[in-house]
């Protein structure tokens, strides 16, 4: 039987293969995955690894098709100082009154559901990237769909945060 990649490796890989700083077309995601592996792996996997690492910030998208290293995409940093980080560049916008709900973005309390809500999003997202659904049966399957339904959801309350 011919041994396939898991998403989560593909993950890994596609973090090594954007590390050089360049844009890379998804032809070259394919090829570095193949060259360093020799496993198989479907281009459902690869697409909804590319998804989630962008979702997450570690790939960045220049334009259809083509990605680049993302601001979260540094291995060695603690996800609180990312996330605190990233916040802190965006402080400009988040220091205003939100014409839309007339709450100040600035407060702690919503600096903390965001980051808690990104975390908890990028934890269902590997757990999401992770299942082999071909394993899978009708009633797993839906419930998959909904955790990944639900880590969408989180992941749109935490940017009005």
């Amino acid at each position: 039987m011919e041994e396939r990649l898991k998403t989560a490796e593909i993950k890994v890989l596609l973090k090594e293969c954007v590390e050089d700083g360049k844009v890379h077309p998804i032809d070259d995601f394919k090829w570095y995955i193949t060259e360093r592996t020799r496993k198989s792996f479907s281009i459902g996997q690869l697409s909804g690894a590319i998804s989630q690492l962008a979702t997450l910030g570690i790939l960045e998208s220049v334009e259809r098709g083509l990605y680049r290293k993302g601001s979260n995409n540094d291995r060695d940093t603690d996800k609180w100082d990312r996330m605190d980080t990233d916040y802190k560049k965006h402080k400009n916008c988040h220091n205003r009154t939100n014409e839309h709900n007339g709450i100040r973005q600035d407060n702690e309390m919503w600096r903390n559901v965001k980051i808690f809500l990104a975390e908890a999003e990028k934890e269902l997202a590997d757990i999401v990237g992770s299942a082999n659904v071909w394993n899978l049966n009708s009633e797993e399957f839906e419930l998959l769909k909904e955790v990944k339904e639900l880590g969408e959801r989180m992941n749109a309350i935490a940017a009005k945060c």
